[in-house]
């Protein structure tokens, strides 16, 4: 039974890296349906664990950025203005009702359901991005944006809107930021992934802090499973240059799809 729990976690983290790697996709979307349908994991526990997870494989990654003078103050700043505040009460919220006994089981199934639609919408989103990215004139210059009130104030909106999903779902953070980043605050690729990589680890930090404190995350497979993760990562990227641009776009696509259609198909949450 040790062999299967620890192997069969370090398989999964070995595999989402892999597919981290590969396609540049999120953990938070792999994660989800691989910790509740595949693992058993109860849905308000897994969305800290994945939280954690996230966490633990994004924090060397934050460091590097800085480094390289990726990420950008601004959006980071009002992004996550409104992103900290609501994450914080929402995780709350979660937890203090996943351990209500009374409401348990069915709070733990309908919030399987909600994290299923938002993985809908989050794919929606990355899809879109993906072939605008690819229509997109990538030897035009980024525009430079005004930081009017008005855009200030909007911004700051959707840093709520972040803040809500990554509280309630674990899920939405690189799949909304993103986007907001490339066409709200128009900032180039490299800097697009410096700052997110930011927020994600700032807001998987408050979200694996508040489900741990309240006992809705499990440590030890987050810990098994990003260590597993770091060999996939190594494998999946080096093998991201020698595949056909084409195929490599079908085959993000396609494990977006699989990845939600997953969340939809497994039983009750337990």
């Amino acid at each position: 039974m040790e062999l299967e729990y620890y192997g069969l976690r370090a398989l999964s983290g070995l595999i989402i890296g892999f597919i981290i790697g590969l396609t540049g996709i999120g953990g938070g979307s792999l994660l989800m349906p691989t910790l509740t349908t595949l693992l058993g994991i109860p849905v308000s526990s897994a969305i800290g664990t994945a939280s954690l997870f996230a966490f633990i494989t994004k924090i060397y990654a934050v460091f590097r950025h800085a480094k390289l003078k990726t990420i950008v103050k601004m959006p980071s700043v009002l992004l996550l203005f409104g992103a900290i505040p609501a994450c914080i009460f929402f995780s709350y919220l979660v937890v203090a009702y996943s351990n209500k006994n009374n409401v348990n089981n069915h709070f733990q199934d309908n919030l399987k359901l909600f994290i299923a639609w938002v993985m809908v919408f989050c794919s929606v989103i990355l899809i879109y991005n993906l072939y605008k990215k690819k229509k997109d004139d990538k030897s035009a210059p980024c525009p430079q944006v005004n930081y009017t009130l008005t855009r200030k104030i909007i911004a700051v909106t959707l840093g709520v809107i972040i803040g809500f999903l990554v509280g309630t779902t674990s899920v939405g953070g690189g799949a909304l930021v993103i986007p907001i980043l490339v066409m709200y605050f128009k900032l180039n690729g490299k800097e697009t992934v410096g700052t997110s990589i930011l927020i994600a680890v700032v807001l998987t930090l408050i979200t694996s802090f508040i489900y741990s404190s309240g006992g809705e995350c499990d440590i030890k497979t987050a810990v098994i499973m990003s260590g597993a993760s770091f060999i996939g990562v190594y494998f999946g990227s080096k093998l991201t240059v020698k595949i056909p641009e084409t195929i490599l776009e079908i085959l993000i696509v396609a494990t977006i799809l699989l990845a939600t259609t997953l969340m939809f198909v497994g039983g009750p949450a337990h």
